[in-house]
Protein backbone atom coordinates (compact mmCIF):
# COMPACT_ATOMS: atom_id res chain seq x y z
CA UNK A 1 0.00 0.00 0.00
CA UNK A 2 1.00 3.72 -1.17
CA UNK A 3 1.69 5.31 1.60
CA UNK A 4 -0.13 9.12 1.49
CA UNK A 5 3.56 11.71 1.51
CA UNK A 6 4.17 9.43 -1.69
CA UNK A 7 1.04 10.67 -2.76
CA UNK A 8 1.94 14.23 -3.23
CA UNK A 9 3.35 15.98 -5.92
CA UNK A 10 5.01 19.37 -4.90
CA UNK A 11 4.14 22.02 -7.83
CA UNK A 12 6.25 24.94 -7.69
CA UNK A 13 5.97 28.01 -9.94
CA UNK A 14 7.85 30.62 -10.83
CA UNK A 15 5.52 33.45 -11.65
CA UNK A 16 6.59 36.29 -14.14
CA UNK A 17 4.58 39.21 -16.08
CA UNK A 18 4.58 37.39 -19.17
CA UNK A 19 5.06 33.11 -18.22
CA UNK A 20 5.46 31.43 -15.52
CA UNK A 21 7.76 28.70 -14.98
CA UNK A 22 6.70 24.93 -13.68
CA UNK A 23 8.33 22.83 -11.96
CA UNK A 24 7.53 19.10 -10.11
CA UNK A 25 8.83 17.06 -7.05
CA UNK A 26 7.89 14.10 -6.07
CA UNK A 27 7.19 13.52 -2.50
CA UNK A 28 9.47 12.35 -0.46
CA UNK A 29 12.50 14.49 0.14
CA UNK A 30 14.43 12.26 -2.20
CA UNK A 31 11.99 12.08 -5.07
CA UNK A 32 12.33 13.16 -8.84
CA UNK A 33 12.43 16.61 -9.78
CA UNK A 34 10.90 17.83 -13.23
CA UNK A 35 10.98 20.67 -15.15
CA UNK A 36 7.52 20.72 -16.68
CA UNK A 37 8.22 23.81 -18.90
CA UNK A 38 6.85 27.63 -19.72
CA UNK A 39 3.18 28.60 -20.10
CA UNK A 40 2.00 31.93 -20.94
CA UNK A 41 1.01 34.24 -17.55
CA UNK A 42 -2.73 34.17 -17.73
CA UNK A 43 -5.03 32.73 -15.87
CA UNK A 44 -6.49 30.28 -18.56
CA UNK A 45 -3.02 28.82 -19.77
CA UNK A 46 -2.24 28.28 -15.26
CA UNK A 47 -5.55 26.80 -14.85
CA UNK A 48 -4.87 24.08 -18.20
CA UNK A 49 -1.36 22.99 -16.61
CA UNK A 50 -2.88 22.76 -12.88
CA UNK A 51 -5.80 20.37 -14.49
CA UNK A 52 -3.15 18.11 -16.26
CA UNK A 53 -0.99 17.70 -12.92
CA UNK A 54 -4.92 16.92 -11.09
CA UNK A 55 -5.61 14.45 -13.60
CA UNK A 56 -2.59 12.59 -12.76
CA UNK A 57 -4.44 11.47 -9.15
CA UNK A 58 -1.99 13.18 -6.60
CA UNK A 59 -2.83 15.67 -4.33
CA UNK A 60 -1.32 19.08 -5.08
CA UNK A 61 1.14 20.78 -2.73
CA UNK A 62 1.40 24.69 -4.83
CA UNK A 63 4.25 27.13 -3.88
CA UNK A 64 5.27 30.39 -5.85
CA UNK A 65 7.59 33.09 -6.20
CA UNK A 66 6.94 36.50 -7.22
CA UNK A 67 8.96 39.44 -8.36
CA UNK A 68 7.40 42.42 -7.48
CA UNK A 69 7.73 45.06 -10.00
CA UNK A 70 9.29 48.37 -9.14
CA UNK A 71 8.80 50.76 -11.55
CA UNK A 72 10.36 54.61 -11.54
CA UNK A 73 8.45 57.35 -12.09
Amino acid sequence: MESKSNNILFVGLDVREDAIDIATAEAPRDGELRHIGCIKGDLASLDKALRKLISRGQVLHIVHEAKSLHRKS
